[in-house]
């Protein structure tokens, strides 16, 4: 028993976005990734808590993109995955200190030091 198998050469054309729609798209993009990560820690933390932890992100993110430019350093698969594990301790971190304020600062400790005492 013979099967003839006949394979054909097809060709997907890209499609391109004109820069306008491109940009909306990009702009849709960046707001959606920087809502995420805050919506989802205010639904588990104090908002004000989950705001500095939020902001901490990108933070961390430009800081490293601009030391990682003049190092020659590039993006990476490597680099991704530690992007992922730092983001990873940063908001774990962010939380327990936080958490720690705000506990010291029901405890009748002014805010200010409370902030500095949370701080393991």
């Amino acid at each position: 028993m013979c099967i003839d198998l006949v394979m054909e050469e097809f060709f997907v054309q890209p499609q391109h976005f004109d820069g306008a729609e491109n940009l909306h798209f990009r702009h849709l993009m960046i707001i959606l990734a920087a809502s995420l990560p805050g919506g989802v820690l205010a639904l588990f933390l104090r908002p004000s808590l989950a705001v500095w932890v939020a902001l901490g992100i990108p933070v961390s993110f430009m800081g490293a993109f601009a030391v990682m430019g003049p190092i020659g350093t590039s993006i990476n698969l490597i680099s991704l995955f530690a992007f992922i594990v730092v983001l990873g301790i940063l908001v774990a971190d962010a939380i327990v200190v936080g958490e720690s304020g705000y506990s010291l600062g029901r405890k009748g400790v002014p805010p200010r030091k409370a902030a500095s005492s949370g701080t393991p």
